[in-house]
């Protein structure tokens, strides 16, 4: 049987890519413009460009701007473009570090590309491995044919101090070999294709004919899917989907970086269809894409990252029963259909929509069982506590989805038997590592061990206080530069000056929560924070809700016996 299927791929934003700023005849006698991100070791390479440059070319002058806000684009940030404006009046041509991350070479490269379109010839230096990302972040802001240079230097941020041993051994032979193409960059004329830039083709409309083998090989084939087999998303299947909200199939329900690609719903729907979704899933997909642009969160920072975010979600309120969330034993598997296919759709929309792919703009160094996501509910009925949404100021009879982007995943408690005291749980609870500079964790409590502390008079802040305090390293373990140079200090606490000091590993609860479900213990999935979250969003139902519930809850597993 053949299948006509819809194109997973959004349509992207309508900006007209251009061409590039014509370049300088030469760097001598030019006031050079020396642009840094967040960083602070992004400074440190480009004085050493600047003192190797200055070599050559004494006449050069050199002036700095370091942009301190992290993965912000300066067109969306009032007081910071007010600031670059002035500063590049009085440059010539700008050379812009460092990206040794991909989340974080993006963004400069978005940020490049605003200077190069404010008229200013640019180039930006990205560590080889980041090349594609550098490259995808200018095409994402309209300046295709941005130039790059690649410099092999690596993230900096595991060293704890950048002294002149790292600078000799790690920046400098690498600047050095590639200071010709800098200057290069800023002088050779422009090409034909740098100066007349045309508009890449609209994969959006596509639509293919074949067998479900045959779309499966098509879509993988295209970069459209994870490879897994998947549901035709034939115009009849969309168009079920579609049954799960009362919006029209155009509404724009977010436009999502870096492509700027257009969440509409019938995009939404594809996608969804794709997944092996049911229709009452959609209204949680479409909180699920807001939920992604909440100001909160800084979605490149967490998907075209180079370490390993899992994407998380938590359902909270009556749609957990109407859909059939699971949230008992084994709450982290992916045995049932919601926990299975609505984070496979959300994969699916952060490929087609986001227009985020492995290794082209997801960079991450090792991967994750998770990276394309866990699903879980709360069990509200066997909580002792308010559920997690009356925390973000919902309602406990609303229903709402909860994204967050965690990084590991830790048992607490567990071993050999069942613990029935407290101080056994905060034990490991202050043995649960994190990593980032605004550590942040999701904390799975079993209905027992919930039960146990609040008859104990214990409820989530207190432990979440409890944990704050008291899960602690020594400072000279913490790598108290990055988190100081990269413009990350906690608002709530100094950190040590001196490494022999103890230091907290969660800084506060603004990244951290607790919910209740699985059997028996607990688990912890930590890191999150480091780019923002977690978002709560209200779930809207459509008006014929009751009945496409009735048509849909029966599709549930009923295990035969052996």
């Amino acid at each position: 049987m053949n299948y006509t299927v819809m194109s997973p791929w959004a349509k992207a934003d309508k900006e007209k890519p251009v061409g590039l700023t014509p370049r300088i005849d030469s760097i001598n006698g030019k006031t050079i413009g020396l642009f840094a991100h967040f960083k602070g070791h992004a400074v440190v390479i480009l004085k050493e460009v600047e003192r190797l440059l200055s070599e050559k070319y004494p006449d050069t002058k050199f002036t700095y701007f370091q942009y301190p806000v992290e993965l912000v684009e300066l067109v969306n940030d009032e007081e910071y473009d007010v600031k670059v404006k002035e500063w590049l009046k009085g440059v010539d041509a700008v050379i812009s570090g460092f990206g040794d991350a991909g989340s974080c070479a993006m963004c400069l490269a978005y940020n490049t590309a605003y200077i190069e379109k404010l008229g200013k010839p640019t180039v930006v230096l990205s560590h080889s491995y980041y090349k594609t990302a550098t490259r995808r972040g200018g095409s994402a802001k309209a300046v295709p044919g941005l130039r790059v240079v690649l410099p092999d230097i690596w993230d900096l941020s595991g060293h704890t101090v950048i002294d002149d041993d790292v600078i000799s051994r790690l920046i400098t032979p690498q600047i050095a070999l590639k200071l010709d193409e800098i200057v290069q960059a800023l002088t050779n004329p422009l090409t034909q294709e740098e100066k007349y830039v045309e508009k890449n083709k609209d994969y959006s409309g596509v639509e293919f004919t074949g067998s479900a083998i045959e779309v499966s090989n098509y879509f993988y084939s295209n970069g459209w899917s994870t490879g897994l087999p998947l549901i035709p998303p034939t115009e009849e299947a969309v168009n079920e989907m579609l049954q799960g909200t009362d919006l029209p199939r155009s509404h724009v329900v977010a436009k999502l970086p870096p492509m700027g690609g257009y969440a509409t719903v019938e995009k939404i729907a594809v996608n969804a269809a794709m997944a092996g979704c049911l229709p009452t899933y959609m209204p949680v997909l479409i909180a699920a894409v807001k939920g992604m642009m909440d100001p909160k969160v800084q979605l490149e920072g967490w998907t075209c990252s180079n370490a390993s975010w899992l994407p998380m979600s938590i359902i909270n309120g009556p749609i957990r029963n109407d859909i059939n969330v699971h949230s008992g034993a084994g709450i982290l598997s992916s045995y049932f259909k919601p926990n299975a296919s609505i984070p496979r759709a959300l994969a699916y929309i952060t490929m087609n929509i986001a227009g985020v792919r492995p290794l082209i703009e997801d960079m991450s160094a090792m991967g994750s069982i998770a990276r394309t996501g866990v699903c879980i509910g709360e069990n509200e009925e066997d909580s002792p506590w308010e559920p997690l949404h009356t925390f973000s100021g919902f309602k406990k009879e609303d229903s709402t989805i909860t994204m967050f982007w965690p990084f590991d995943t830790q048992m607490i408690g567990g071993g050999l038997g069942r613990y029935d005291s407290i101080e056994e749980y905060l034990r490991y609870m202050c043995e649960i590592t994190a990593w980032g500079w605004q550590t942040g964790a999701a904390l799975i409590l079993s209905p027992d061990t919930a039960k146990l502390f609040a008859d104990h008079g214990w409820d989530q802040n207190r432990i979440m206080d409890y944990i704050i305090e008291y899960n602690r390293i020594p400072g000279d373990k913490w790598n108290l530069r990055w988190i100081v140079e990269s413009n990350h200090l906690p608002g709530n606490v100094d950190v040590p000056f001196d490494g022999s000091y103890s230091t907290r590993r969660f800084w506060n609860k603004d990244h951290m929560f607790i919910v209740v479900g699985g059997r028996i213990w607990g688990m912890a999935l930590t890191g999150g924070g480091d780019h923002g979250g977690p978002s709560c969003t209200k779930i809207e139902l459509p008006q014929n809700w009751n009945e496409i519930v009735k048509k849909y809850q029966t599709v549930k597993p009923g295990y035969i016996q052996y």
